[in-house]
């Protein structure tokens, strides 16, 4: 039988069904793992048959088909949409339906049912394959909203000495860009290792899984599954609900479940989203006692006698600022320096500036200044006061001193559980943040403050790494990889990230790091994208100096976000373009019009090399992109942009 093609049986148990002939069924793709029959369940056992065997929240029946695929015991899911979204409430976000995963029906006795697909299992996938010999460990950490200001990053005036413990055995990557300055599209693209442009994941409403291709993909932490290792994890490192169940069972091990932060270390009473909040003791917040679970997990994955990658997701420094109060009162709030580069750039457009967040904010538990009463209207034009400045970053540079101490708890682990040197260890942000810079608070731009993040890696194999800097650029895409290279497995398939390897090797070992956009130094790309899209209440700018809407384009369906910004960063420049997006239909027919004139442009000079990135100030504060004396650069990037970003369907 011909892949994509129903068995005689079930096409006239259709055709029974819709009182006609049996047809074509459109909706199943060429070749597809699964017969997907639209308006239809299955529901009856054959003798001995079992029934229901699972019943998950899935965003698509075709994520419904990949994992009934993967469960032995299931041969058809029956996939029940919501049409209302988020499990039934009224909103655009998190729109899912339920898998209900059967053992062997009998495929003459459909129901007709609206709202179902029905996914009949017709290939079951490759077997695992083998652990490579020697493959090591690995331990992956993510904080969320975590800039690189760090001692490692010479940022010295943040406590963190447990990043000093860790630079000093890892190596730094000075220039590591997200893909998207928000959490969902980051994490969709770094755990997939492919870019917001082929997940199809812009903002808070879609995931990877929810479209054909992306549902059969394998994720980082999956593709490490494949190769037999015990493969666990905790916390925030998919984003919650995106995919939905932190993409278990697909993308993880049942040794023990995936520990989710909710409900762990919930935030005190009184504490508000954009919000302060020393608390008294270290173990109430969720890190630490996520961090907790985590260490008892390499413990007990340590025995073990297959290898390990085991993920731990960091809530902190997002808000609010939770750090126990020992840490907060480790900074004197009157000696915090804040930035000089207090509005947006100079000839900057206002398409490329964030709304707000800290408009309105819920300052109720802890604001000696009075925040909350004086200054709830602010924007990057308006920006607060410094005393304002200085509360804000206190909270959030309290919060990376716990973060700091997490980290070292974990490192601690490893070193109790006897295998430090044999994982490799990676730690990365999210996505970059601004504090005050260019006017803006938190994410959600191009800016170099947007996109930057930290990301060091350890590779004990390669001792001569230990200490050292990497000053290329690089993708928060090449780490899934760089991890599977360091670990010992072969490069994984139809990825958009490139293995960072080389970086690790003594200099005299070293090949040219291969990328789309060309041949760069041994060290790093030659140069890093990145995308984020707008939707302005109006278009035109002439109503407001800020285009957009509250809370951007978060909950907006693909269809209707109307711009995106395309941004590039090369050694000594970030060039950034806008365009009208329209995106009818999703893989096949989505993207910008790369010949139409763009709505805006921006060009920052970044020269200097790695010694200029230590201060802040100095980023993106004159948009040069109208200056006739540098027009020759603006061409030339307009080009890598337009190399990289023509869309290319994933159908």
């Amino acid at each position: 039988m011909k892949c994509g093609m129903l068995p005689f049986t079930v096409a006239a148990a259709i055709a029974a069904v819709a009182g006609g002939a049996a047809s074509p069924l459109p909706s199943t793709p060429p070749n597809s793992p699964c017969n997907f029959v639209p308006g239809t369940a299955f529901e009856t056992a054959v003798p001995g048959g079992e029934g229901v065997i699972l019943k998950m929240p899935m965003t698509s029946q075709w994520e419904c088909c990949a994992v009934c695929r993967r469960e032995p015991r299931c041969f058809v899911g029956n996939y029940v949409a919501d049409t209302k979204g988020n499990h039934g409430k009224p909103s655009d976000w998190n729109i899912t339906g339920v898998c209900y995963m059967r053992g062997r029906v009998d495929t003459t006795k459909p129901t007709a049912k609206p709202n179902v697909t029905a996914c009949l299992v017709e290939q079951r996938p490759p077997p695992m394959q083998p652990t490579p010999k020697g493959a090591l460990n690995v331990l992956y950490v993510v904080s969320d909203d975590m800039r690189p200001e760090l001692p490692p990053y010479g940022q010295h005036h943040v406590i963190a000495p447990n990043f000093e413990r860790f630079a000093a055995s890892a190596t730094t990557f000075d220039r590591a860009y997200c893909q998207q300055s928000i959490c969902s599209p980051s994490r969709n693209s770094f755990m997939s290792g492919r870019r917001p442009d082929r997940t199809g994941v812009f903002n808070f409403v879609n995931d990877f899984r929810d479209f054909a291709a992306g549902a059969e993909w394998l994720s980082l932490p999956q593709y490490f599954k494949q190769f037999n290792y015990t493969v666990l994890g905790h916390s925030k490192l998919f984003h919650r609900g995106h995919p939905e169940n932190n993409d278990e069972p697909l993308s993880w091990t049942q040794e023990q479940p995936y520990v989710s932060q909710v409900g762990v270390g919930e935030n005190p009473p009184g504490c508000g989203y954009f919000d302060v909040c020393p608390i008294p003791f270290a173990n109430q917040t969720v890190d630490y006692q996520i961090v907790s679970k985590a260490v008892a997990t390499i413990a007990m994955a340590a025995r073990m006698r297959r290898p390990f990658f085991i993920g731990v997701g960091l809530i902190r420094p997002h808000l609010p600022f939770v750090a126990p109060r020992a840490l907060y009162n480790l900074y004197n709030e009157s000696a915090i320096n804040i930035t000089a580069n207090v509005g947006p750039p100079l000839h900057g457009p206002g398409v490329a500036l964030n709304d707000c967040v800290f408009a309105h904010a819920n300052w109720s538990y802890h604001d000696p200044l009075g925040i909350k009463e004086q200054y709830t209207n602010m924007t990057p034009y308006t920006p607060y006061p410094p005393d304002a400045q200085r509360f804000l970053r206190h909270g959030y540079y309290a919060a990376i001193t716990h973060v700091d101490q997490q980290v070292g708890r974990l490192l601690d682990a490893l070193e109790d559980a006897g295998v430090a040197d044999r994982t490799v260890v990676a730690f990365h942000g999210d996505h970059g943040w601004h504090l005050g810079e260019q006017g803006e608070w938190t994410k959600k731009t191009n800016f170099e403050l947007g996109t930057r993040v930290p990301l060091l890696i350890r590779a004990p194999q390669h001792p001569a790494s230990f200490g050292t800097h990497a000053p290329g650029l690089a993708e928060l895409i090449d780490v899934y990889p760089t991890l599977a290279d360091l670990a010992g497995l072969p490069p994984p398939p139809d990825i958009d990230g490139t293995s960072l390897k080389s970086a690790f090797l003594p200099p005299g070992h070293r090949a040219p790091v291969s990328a789309e956009g060309g041949v760069s130094t041994p060290t790093g790309k030659q140069y890093a994208f990145s995308q984020f899209p707008q939707c302005p209440i109006d278009p035109t700018g002439k109503t407001l100096p800020i285009w957009h809407a509250k809370m951007s384009c978060q909950g907006y369906p693909r269809e209707k976000i109307p711009i995106f910004g395309y941004s590039v960063r090369s050694e000594d420049w970030r060039y950034t373009e806008w365009y009208y997006f329209r995106c009818p239909a999703w893989p096949t027919d989505c993207g910008v019009d790369w010949a139409a004139p763009p709505i805006a442009t921006e060009l920052y000079n970044h020269s200097g090399g790695v010694a200029a990135m230590q201060d802040y100030d100095n980023f993106d504060v004159v948009n040069l992109a109208g200056d006739p004396q540098y027009a020759n650069v603006t061409q030339a990037l307009h080009a890598v942009l337009r190399m990289q970003f023509t869309f290319n369907s994933t159908a």
